[in-house]
């Protein structure tokens, strides 16, 4: 006579199951906008150092002199003509 192991019981778990898993389509669509969203957090540093960069350069370059400011001042400014 064979002795018989007494049934196991399913444990239950107390926490909650596994949400199902995304298709595949879904989880590719999630990757590409995370990878954009990492892309224009990229672009935004590389924004903040050229911003940086020309603040420093204004900074550094000396004052125009009246002549330039004329010209500049023309340059963004033409004057209209009169008929």
């Amino acid at each position: 006579m064979t002795a018989r192991l007494p049934a196991r019981r399913r444990e239950v778990s107390a926490a909650r199951p596994a949400p199902p898993a995304a298709p595949p389509a879904v989880s590719a669509i999630k990757a590409r906008q995370r990878d954009r969203c990492a892309e224009r957090a990229e672009h935004q540093r590389d924004d903040d150092d050229l911003d940086a960069y020309i603040k420093e350069m204004i900074a550094s370059a000396p004052p125009l002199t009246s002549e330039q400011r004329d010209k500049l001042a023309l340059l963004l400014h033409p004057r209209r003509r009169t008929r």
